[in-house]
């Protein structure tokens, strides 16, 4: 019995220690306000609903654009498609807004803010830039791409925003959801886009687009884009907790 108290505490510490860590680290990409994050088992996720959603939403734009046969396409969508993009980002724009004039004045501007819609509008946005980042992902990295644009008909728009959809949907009714899963799922999301983007700009920076074969070529790069990560986001975490005590 002794034992597995002993086992548990343990535990529970090993995930004490990694909350700490990664809401440090998540702290200089978010205000973590605790009334603005997502809870599960009474614990507050280290990202708000809306960086949550957003973080979560570009992985899973980028994933299902893969898995539903888009392939290693180098082109934006069409035009007529980036109109309709527009407005996921202009939903997110405007809640953020309306919250931050809610937190500044007492009184949203024109709806009370709430976690949910919040996660909304950070999922609809992300998925957007999970789409744009896509293409700029495959012409910066392989040396071989498909010269076409990602969702090319309106048919294909479908899947990355049910996916999105199905994000939300668990994210808000899976209550008693285990807080390390959110945590593991958050914290991941979070690091492979950074990785992936940071990985991409040091490609590019060192003028080597274009030079993937296979995957093991990109793999010292996402290596390298992941430590860029851990740079940044704890000099951002120590830049705040400077500013703001």
């Amino acid at each position: 019995m002794l034992a597995n108290i002993k086992l548990c505490q343990g535990h529970q510490a090993v995930q004490d220690t990694f909350l700490s860590i990664v809401r440090f680290l998540f702290s200089g990409i978010c205000h973590q306000l605790p009334e603005r994050c997502l809870y599960y088992e009474g614990r507050a996720l280290p990202l708000c609903a809306r960086c949550t959603g957003t973080f979560l939403g570009i992985l899973s734009a980028l994933f299902t654009l893969w898995v539903t046969g888009q392939g290693r396409r180098s082109l934006f969508p069409p035009m007529r498609l980036r109109v309709l993009f527009t407005l996921p980002v202009a939903l997110w724009g405007l809640d953020g807004i309306n919250s931050l004039i809610q937190w500044a004045f007492g009184a949203p501007l024109l709806y009370e803010p709430h976690n949910s819609l919040r996660l909304v509008a950070g999922m609809g946005f992300g998925v957007v830039i999970g789409i744009t980042l896509y293409p700029i992902y495959h012409l910066a990295l392989w040396r071989k791409v498909t010269h076409k644009p990602v969702l090319e008909h309106e048919r294909d728009v479908i899947a990355p925003f049910l996916a999105g959809a199905v994000w939300v949907i668990v994210l808000l009714v899976w209550k008693s959801a285990p807080f390390a899963l959110w945590l593991l799922v958050v914290g991941l999301a979070v690091f492979i886009v950074f990785a992936v983007t940071n990985g991409t700009l040091i490609a590019l920076l060192w003028h080597k687009e274009g030079f993937a074969d296979n995957w093991p070529a990109i793999i010292p790069y996402l290596l390298a884009g992941l430590l860029a990560t851990l740079a940044e986001m704890s000099a951002l975490g120590i830049w705040r907790r400077l500013v703001m005590g």
